[in-house]
This record gives C-alpha cells, structure tokens and sequence, in this order.
C-alpha cells in the first residue's frame, strides 16, 4: 500500500507544481502546455464522393441525395452532370462509380465519364451522341454539339451506324465528343464485360477511372477488370495547357431507351 500512495503522489506531483506556479506567482514556472487536437484531413474531391453540389443539366435529376438518374427509360433524353470542384491533372486521381444501365434487352442508354473545360453546364448531343458527344442522327454529323475540349470514356449498348462502333456493349475513349476515332489503347473500342455480355443486365456495375499524372496514363475498370487506358499527355494535347478540369457523367437516349443511373463510392 506504501509504493501505491507513493505511486500516486508522484504522478499528481506536475499538477502541485502547476497549481503553486499558478497560485504563488513563482518566478521560474513552465510555460502553460496548450493541447492542439490533430485535425481529420478532409477527403480529396469530397463534393464528388456524395453528389453535393453537382450541375445538372438536360434531364438529369437527382434520385436521391446520393444517386443521379441521367435518364429516364423515355425516348430522346440528353443529360450530364457535373461535380463543382475541379480536378488537377498535375495529381493523380482515383474515381469509383457504381451504374446502372438498365435492363431492356432491345433498349438504348449510353452513358459517360467526362473531363472537359466547356464548363458545368456542359452537354453534348442526345441518342448516339450519350451526352458528350454529336447529335444523334445519319450524316453530316455536327461536331459543334459535342463538348468540347473533352477527353470521354463511353459506355455504350447500342451499334451506332453514323460510328465505326462494335455490335457487342463496349467501352472505349474519345476526345472531344467526336465518336469516329477511339483515342484508348489499340484504337478501338472494347467489350465491357467478358463474352461480349450485355450490361443491361438489371445490375449495377462497378466503374472506375484513374489517373497517374507521373506516368501520363488514364486507366479504365469495370466491375474490377482493366478493360483499356489512354496513354496521352491530354494537359498539353487536348486542354491547351490547362490541368484544371470539370468532372462528371453524360448520358442519353434515342428511338431506344433505357433508365439509367449513377452513383459515386469511392474517390482520392
């Protein structure tokens, strides 16, 4: 019991001391000791990882407070959305979306991930266009449409016969909304899922863009799998030397349809 009180005095002993210097005015006190609590760093393009804030432009709406619907399984529907914080291309990045692209075998809804400096109220043409890219409709296309500077990874279900396009659903890149030249690695579009599988398959599916800003590569997955990249230094050869972009999703429908929507889960 003695080692325990002595125990016990000796760590009450700097509170002694702090009082007396308080108290007594002594002349050779420590200087009063402030606790700084450590900060939570707030998480990086937090805008995006919940929606806030994003523009919303065409017919897009929101269908929650986390989840906005780009369209409605409704004929001609154009739509993008845009999160207000921009991104650096000087810095990598990582964004994780889960989509939704519907579940009519013969429907129609081509959705995108857009960079672009056009600015939030961005929005390209509707049908074959998914958002981004020229008016639905046989040629003269009109590229004017399209939102531009872009760089545009599509996620397309339908074989668009104005484009060069494959008849399986396929993902590919595209600059500029200009949808007659595949920009990703090998130049031309691939299948989104394995087998040529559809992905209006009533599911949502992982889809995930990063950025090494080091490496000047752009990578692509879906539901886990690297299907392509773009290797480009898109800064200097697309955006006129800019790094600051506007990030979001475009989507649209033509004479098919599709509901489809979007929502963000993951983001550094």
């Amino acid at each position: 019991m003695k080692k325990r009180t002595l125990f016990a005095a000796l760590l009450a002993l700097p509170f002694v001391l702090v009082v007396a210097c308080t108290k007594l005015n002594w002349p050779v006190c420590p200087p009063p000791v402030t606790l700084t609590p450590t900060p939570t760093p707030a998480p990086v393009h937090s805008a995006a990882c919940t929606l806030s804030g994003w523009t919303l432009n065409g017919n897009a709406l929101w269908s929650s407070p986390t989840q906005i619907q780009l369209t409605a399984a409704v004929a001609d529907q154009d739509s993008s959305a845009f999160a207000p914080t921009q991104l650096d291309l000087t810095k990598n990045f990582d964004l994780e979306f889960m989509v939704y692209l519907g579940n009519l075998p013969a429907g129609n809804g081509g959705i995108a991930f857009v960079l672009q400096s056009e600015g939030l109220n961005a929005l390209g043409g509707l049908g074959g266009g998914d958002g981004f890219g020229e008016l639905n409709g046989f040629p003269p296309l009109n590229p004017s449409i399209a939102i531009h500077p872009s760089v545009d990874v599509e996620i397309d279900d339908f074989p668009n016969i104005e484009f060069p396009e494959p008849a399986y659903d396929h993902i590919g890149v595209l600059e500029n909304g200009i949808e007659t030249t595949y920009v990703n690695l090998g130049g031309a579009a691939v299948p989104a899922l394995p087998g040529n599988a559809t992905v209006r398959d009533g599911a949502e599916h992982q889809f995930r863009i990063t950025w090494d800003a080091t490496a000047k590569s752009m990578k692509v997955y879906f539901d886990g799998n690297n299907v392509t990249e773009y290797d480009k230094d898109m800064v200097a050869t697309v955006f006129g030397g800019s790094p600051n972009v506007y990030f979001g999703m475009t989507g649209a429908t033509g004479g098919g349809y599709e509901l489809t929507y979007f929502r963000s889960i993951n983001c550094n």
